[in-house]
């Protein structure tokens, strides 16, 4: 006897899919969204890291073109004694403070702008650290207003007077954010924080350096 067909398939062997095998498809499916979700996370990551490490280059570089335009002040003695090695002239976003104080005291928005009888109101060697303080105080208040990209930026100064001819090193420190890849990363973050002082819950944040030598 033979079986009846429909359209050519014999219907006594025609089946579907198994919940087991629904299953294992849904898993699959599941496994690679969590892989597309990660590379995402890791992209936004790395645009986030791309964007605050140029923009401590722009602000370094700023602030290297005040440096240039002071040479007065950065290529002489006092810019070496103000900001020697070991105790650098700081300049902290996250507090508003800068380090030591003597450049900045007394310095307002309106130091150095206009003119005394068609001369500078900041000439000569006292009036050039006057313009340095002065150029201290707008470049950290311009680094305090982009906090957010740049959050906890600290920014260091050093002029050592026995190198000749002149020079400066600007260094910034700051946070950022980062995406772990895998457990051996956050790990590998959290010991590097404990052999550091921390306390070993860094996660998922370092704290880059950028450094820039100038020339007055």
């Amino acid at each position: 006897m033979k079986h009846r067909t429909h359209r050519g398939v014999n219907r006594a062997t025609a089946h579907g899919f198994s919940l087991v095998e629904i299953m294992v498809a849904v898993l699959i499916i599941c496994i690679g969204l969590l892989g597309i979700a990660k590379m995402q996370a890791l992209a936004l990551s790395s645009s986030n890291i791309a964007r605050q490490r140029a923009m401590a280059a722009f602000l370094a570089a700023s602030l290297a073109s005040s440096m240039h335009s002071n040479r007065t002040f950065w290529g002489s003695a006092q810019a070496a004694a103000m900001a020697p090695v070991g105790a650098p002239l700081t300049i902290n976003s996250a507090t508003g403070t800068v380090t030591p104080a003597a450049l900045t005291a007394g310095v307002t928005s309106g130091t150095c702008i206009g003119s005394n009888n068609g001369l500078p109101t900041c000439g000569g060697n006292a009036g050039a650290q006057t313009l340095a303080g002065f150029d201290i105080v707008r470049w950290s208040s311009n680094v305090w207003g982009v906090a957010s990209l740049l959050p906890n930026a600290i920014t260091q100064i050093t002029c050592p007077g026995a190198v000749q001819p002149a020079s400066c090193v600007i260094q910034m420190t700051w946070t950022e954010q980062v995406v772990m890849t895998n457990s051996q990363q956050t790990n590998a973050a959290n010991v590097g924080q404990v052999n550091n002082g921390g306390n070993g819950n860094a996660g998922q944040f370092e704290t880059p350096t950028y450094t820039l030598y100038v020339e007055p």
